[in-house]
């Protein structure tokens, strides 16, 4: 019986010359199972052994199969898991040579076709090396909660000599079991129209069952705006105008592309015009076709009221930028937000709205009946489906997605369900149970509250999201972040000085370009904002991960004292300054950082457990000192800090920075190529002293320059593993270095480096200077330093390093006072 199973037939045609060479008579199936369960007893080898193989199949299991896939039991891998070279392992020639005449064949097909969220064509799948398809039966997420119910995962790769395909989301698809049941996580039919009452009940069961005790991050009450808040304008579906409202209203607000679409906007002018009952419905034509299906969408839905960036702020009026640094009030307060995430610009429609102009959109699942079980494509999961959106690339729509409690996507695949409660739900799957399907939306459940992290982690995490987005228009950088500033206010006490938090200053100037970025300038060429800003770049940044401390003066704006960072945050208290804490304050370590890649001290108010604070900092109003970095609308930050040169030869570091952790990533230069560019940094007289982050743009510079260029010194920190914690290095005196810190008595720290592990990881990477010169056991031995360009007394940031400190106070050095812009 086995010998006539087309599983043990071997085809003389297959060659594989490191495992299968010529002469050896060709492969089965079951030669390819064998040789990755080598290891297995010779029983277990065998597919016989398998209980989802059928050695004898009947008729009806049979039936619209082909002469491999009649042998599968597809009942039994839909609801048995399979481990790892259990499942079935097919001939990817073989599925293709017969999808049109077996079911089976044909949904596996169909299911690659969509791996990794794109639809491609039979063409794609077709390559001239030898390829498998490899079967294996999993539980989702949801299917942990009924052991008794599986999916299917398909993954297409070449033969590996050893690990078999690389599993990719590329070559990944997925099948499904679909059934008509209420209470058990099968896949769902999905119609050609939306299902309204679907979505309906995604928002009742989110407010009705949802604990809101679990959102910590509400929005700002109104009073906190002292009245200056505008009142809120909204466009009422049943009158078809615009009204005027209380921030009480119960509404829908939209999240959209604008795409550069003509439309028609409140302005001054036609303020009155727009109040008048059925206005909308006669200037119907100057209204894109995305709000006009929002508007008959939530009117469906049984809501009224809709908020529309474009109608509802009079785009001329003089508290237009009030309104728009206000955006977390305008999407927290709102019921509930439609994500028109699938369309391109303004005038797109919405998916599946069933009217006649939306007959050409096509669901992209695919189902047929096999073995009495009706079987379907799982489409694209969440983050898969939205990262192929316009939307999820546009910078003004990021704070929409991360401040609205509740968020409604239209895809044109299907719709998505997230609250920050942290559930989710999707059309095709029917999750009508207990406990819905979780989607981990991590940034969503941090402004939510959810995940208690130290503030400047959050902010962090929200920088390098936004960043990585495109802004229309330059001058809204900062705007466009606004909402998310607003948020996270709170949690530092402080301004927001051109996006950076004042009172984590000295941390967020430690900014550094992940990919290639440029000055965001106006039309007349000048910077829009200032350099130490990751805001005045284009492009994706995201922040040095260590701590640091602080070795700047700076200059109060009003009077021209000098103060520390300590002083800057410090409340009132007759007691020393670096005491006046200990009150109210307590101190942890939070065990659980993403971006500093270690255990960070973080400290938290006795009267506000809900927020994890860097550095202790009093409320405003509570301050010892009224200490102030810039005027309003100023740029220049001035301060006083050492001031040292190195020498840039142009010579680039190829690996990452061993002070880093060993994941750290940047982009980098190859062959002549250049994006953001690590240089070396070298004394003088020419000693190694550590690197330097620039971007391309400033290259040639460099090349032709004299070499020599000037550093300015913003911190101290330490290097990635190194044990000498945070608070043996006082962090709370304002007495910074000098010559006698080289007194110390270092000897001793070395066991601590070894304990620890430092000296391993440091073995494992390039230190980027010379240790036989500079001193590896020095704690907290670098300085995080500013290369900067500086013309009349003006300095500029070009990038960003770190050195060893012994090079720049054993070197030639002097305190300057500096003026930033």
């Amino acid at each position: 019986m086995r010998r006539e199973s087309p599983w043990f037939i071997k085809d003389e045609s297959i060659v594989i010359p490191s495992i299968f060479p010529v002469g050896s008579g060709g492969v089965s199936l079951q030669d390819i199972r064998a040789y990755y369960l080598c290891n297995e007893p010779e029983e277990e080898r065998h597919y016989t052994s398998e209980p989802w193989y059928i050695p004898s199949p009947t008729p009806d299991q049979s039936l619209g199969l082909c002469e491999i896939c009649r042998h599968i039991n597809i009942a039994s891998l839909m609801t048995n898991k399979t481990q790892e070279f259990h499942g079935p392992i097919l001939f990817l020639r073989n599925i293709l040579a017969t999808r049109e005449t077996c079911l089976f064949c044909e949904l596996i097909v169909e299911a690659l076709r969509l791996a990794g969220g794109e639809e491609r064509g039979i063409q794609d799948l077709e390559e001239q090396d030898i390829q498998l398809c490899w079967l294996r039966s999993f539980e989702t997420a949801i299917e942990q909660k009924r052991p008794d119910i599986c999916s299917l995962v398909v993954v297409r790769g070449a033969i590996d000599q050893q690990y078999g395909p690389n599993s990719t989301l590329d070559n990944k698809g997925f099948i499904g079991e679909v059934r008509d049941s209420h209470g058990l996580p099968y896949r769902r039919r999905m119609g050609s129209s939306l299902y309204v009452d679907l979505l309906r009940s995604w928002i009742a069961r989110c407010e009705k069952e949802h604990d809101d005790k679990r959102i910590v991050n509400g929005p700002r009450p109104i009073d906190t705006y002292a009245g200056r808040l505008p009142a809120l304008r909204l466009i009422d579906t049943e009158n078809d105008c615009i009204v005027t409202g209380g921030w009480d209203t119960r509404y829908v607000a939209l999240s959209y592309v604008w795409g550069g679409v003509e439309q028609l906007q409140a302005t001054l002018a036609n303020e009155n015009e727009l109040s008048s009952k059925g206005i909308l419905r006669d200037l119907r034509a100057l209204i894109p076709r995305t709000i006009r299906d929002a508007m008959h969408l939530i009117k469906k839905m049984g809501e009224r009221y809709l908020w529309v960036d474009a109608l509802c702020i009079i785009q001329d009026h003089p508290e237009k930028n009030l309104l728009l640094y206000s955006m977390d009030q305008v999407y927290m307060r709102a019921a509930w937000c439609l994500a028109a995430a699938s369309a391109t610009h303004a005038d797109c429609p919405l998916p599946r709205l069933g009217n006649e102009h939306n007959l050409t959109h096509k669901l992209k699942s695919f189902s047929t009946h096999i073995q009495g079980l009706e079987l379907a494509t799982v489409l694209p999961n969440f983050s898969t489906d939205l990262a192929r959106c316009t939307w999820s690339t546009r910078g003004w729509v990021y704070q929409e997605e991360v401040l609205a409690s509740r968020l409604i996507f239209l895809l044109d695949t299907q719709a998505h369900f997230v609250c920050n409660h942290a559930y989710g739900y999707r059309e095709d799957f029917d999750v009508d149970i207990d406990k819905p399907e979780e989607i981990e939306l991590r940034r969503r459940r941090i402004f939510a509250g959810q995940w208690k992290q130290v503030n400047f982690e959050t902010y962090v995490r929200a920088a390098k999201d936004f960043s990585s987005r495109q802004i229309s228009f330059p001058a809204d950088a900062i705007k466009a972040f606004g909402g998310i500033l607003a948020l996270l206010q709170p949690t530092f006490r402080c301004k927001f000085l051109h996006g950076l938090p004042d009172t984590e200053l000295d941390q967020s100037l430690l900014w550094r370009p992940r990919e290639d970025v440029s000055r965001r300038k106006d039309s007349n060429g000048n910077h829009l904002f200032p350099s130490w800003s990751w805001a005045g770049w284009a492009g994706e940044v995201d922040y040095l991960p260590t701590l640091v401390l602080s070795r700047i003066y700076w200059k109060d704006a009003k009077t021209g004292q000098y103060f520390t960072s300590n002083q800057f945050r410090q409340g009132s208290s007759d007691g020393p300054a670096s005491k006046w804490f200990e009150e109210k304050w307590v101190t942890g370590q939070w065990k659980k950082s993403l971006t500093f890649y270690s255990n960070v001290e973080c400290w938290t108010d006795k009267d506000h457990h809900t927020s994890l604070f860097l550095h202790p900092v009093s409320n405003i109003s509570e301050r010892q000192y009224q200490l102030t970095h810039l005027a309003s609308d100023q740029r220049a930050l001035r301060f006083k800090c050492i001031a040292a040169v190195f020498l840039i030869t142009g010579e680039h570091i190829s690996a990452p920075q061993a002070h880093l952790p060993p994941r750290s990533t940047y982009s980098r230069c190859a062959n002549g190529d250049h994006t953001t560019c690590m240089l070396k940094v070298f004394t003088i007289s020419g000693i190694l002293a550590g690197s330097v982050l620039v971007s391309r743009q400033y290259l040639p510079d460099i090349d032709n320059g004299s070499g020599l260029y000037e550093f300015l010194v913003l911190s101290r920190t330490r290097m990635f593993g190194e044990p000498t914690p945070i608070q043996e290095m006082k962090p709370f005196d304002d007495d910074f270095d000098d010559l006698s810190i080289f007194n110390d008595a270092d000897e001793s720290r070395k066991a601590k480096f070894y304990a620890s592990g430092s000296e391993t990881i440091w073995k494992r990477t390039e230190l980027k200077y010379d240790t036989k010169v500079f001193d590896v056991y020095k704690p907290w031995c670098l300085y995080n330093v500013m290369l900067v360009k500086t013309t009349n007394g003006i300095s500029e940031r070009v990038g960003l390093g770190q050195v060893h400190i012994e090079a720049v106070l054993r070197g030639e050095h002097v305190w300057k006072d500096v003026i930033l812009v």
